[in-house]
């Protein structure tokens, strides 16, 4: 059955549907502004919340340009190391059996050059390595960072002139024209993403102090800080051996599993002197950009090759007292620190006591010295043109004291 309705109540019931239309509408947007509203507010505070903890958390400042090393990995063999010195008369190394005899292995260049070891030959087949776990640079230190730290500290920190030398490029190649890259390499812009070269230990030392500072400057509310230093020679082959389960995108392999400068067409994956009477064969004349090639399986680049990396480690250097190493130590001024032995058949031998280990070959050296159980040995007051330094990290909790209440 229909009913009639009048005019008036068509017109009250149009304006009562909407009414109600309005209302559910208005309702449904302000429910969901309302509930935007509280999510915006909980993804801002996680927001800030995750900023200030990462603003407390030190190791979580480091980001991605460090990688995490723990566990063990393949050992060295200590019977294969390669023991190499190099000077400004053999600027492409030499090498000896060992650094007390100081016997030169190699009749002349070339033999050094050609000379090689497979990954098995480097590295044991039972043996393995491990200690306390530690952040390591994936890249080396860039001549733009160091100049960060001579700005800050004017040239000078706590009495040491941490300036690098520039004349390396020309005293440790006689025979190379050089004058450009003295003159252009640690100011130009063009070479800011380069590894600065010409830095003493004393001088690496310096930086990662400084950088150290620089980052405890920033550490708020936590009781974790990172201590920024040079690695050790252990700690520097466990980085640069180490095999990932996940390895980086880059990564053309661990060096355990194969060649690693070289991949399976032949092409170099590392920047090292590798065909005897050219430095270009890899692609670089010189040292290139620390972000160049390959990485290694957990992202760090130019762990070889590239320019040699100082150590914490430290040996005592025995050579020939007619070696051109000695004579130039002794033309630097620094006889005083050479000790002779007491045997009669040791009266040509001096020991040049204060020497530290420098590992993964450079861009001069050939493909021998690149190895990972590769050593070459310096003085603490030598620099050279293929001689830089990458960090490591280490986290130290603070603890706090607790003062006795009677």
């Amino acid at each position: 059955m229909f009913y009639k309705i009048s005019a008036y109540q068509k017109s009250t019931l149009n304006q009562t549907i909407v009414s109600c239309f309005v209302k559910i509408c208005l309702g449904t947007t302000c429910k969901r502004l309302f509930i935007g509203c509280i999510f915006g507010y909980l993804a801002l505070g996680a927001m800030c919340f995750g900023a200030a903890e990462m603003s407390m958390d030190p190791i979580k400042k480091l980001g991605k340009k460090w990688a995490f090393i723990s566990g063990k990995q393949r050992a060295v063999r200590e019977e294969n190391r390669v023991n190499y010195i190099v000077n400004s008369n053999n600027p492409t190394g030499w090498r000896v059996n060992d650094f007390e005899a100081q016997l030169k292995l190699d009749a002349n260049d070339s033999l050094f050059v050609n000379y090689h070891l497979n990954a098995n030959e480097v590295f044991s087949d039972t043996q393995m390595v491990g200690g306390p776990s530690f952040y390591i640079s994936k890249t080396e230190v860039t001549n733009a960072e160091y100049r960060m730290f001579v700005n800050d500290c004017c040239g000078v920190w706590k009495g040491i002139n941490v300036a690098p030398k520039t004349d390396v490029w020309t005293q440790d190649f006689h025979y190379s024209y050089n004058e450009p890259m003295r003159t252009q390499y640690y100011i130009h812009p063009a070479y800011d993403n380069f590894p600065v070269v010409g830095i003493r230990k004393d001088q690496a030392e310096a930086y990662c102090e400084w950088y150290t500072g620089k980052i405890e400057s920033e550490r708020k509310g936590s009781d974790k800080f990172l201590v920024f230093r040079l690695p050790t020679e252990l700690e520097w082959e466990r980085a640069a051996s180490v095999t990932a389960a996940k390895p980086s995108k880059r990564s053309s392999g661990s060096p355990v599993n194969n060649n690693f400068l070289r991949d399976h067409r032949g092409c170099y994956n590392a920047n090292f002197y590798a065909k005897y009477g050219n430095f270009g064969a890899d692609g670089a004349v010189y040292c290139t950009e620390v972000e160049s090639y390959l990485t290694n399986d957990v992202g760090c680049y130019n762990m070889q090759g590239n320019v040699a990396e100082i150590t914490s480690t430290r040996m005592p250097f025995r050579v020939s007292w007619h070696s051109p190493q000695i004579k130039q130590s002794i033309q630097g001024g620094i006889d005083s620190d050479l000790v002779f032995g007491q045997d009669e058949s040791l009266k040509k031998i001096a020991v040049l006591e204060d020497c530290y280990v420098v590992k993964g070959g450079a861009w001069n050296l050939p493909q021998a010295a690149c190895t990972v159980g590769s050593r070459m040995l310096i003085d603490n007051r030598e620099s050279h043109a293929y001689v830089g330094f990458r960090m490591v990290a280490t986290t130290m909790v603070i603890r706090k004291t607790i003062t006795p209440q009677f």
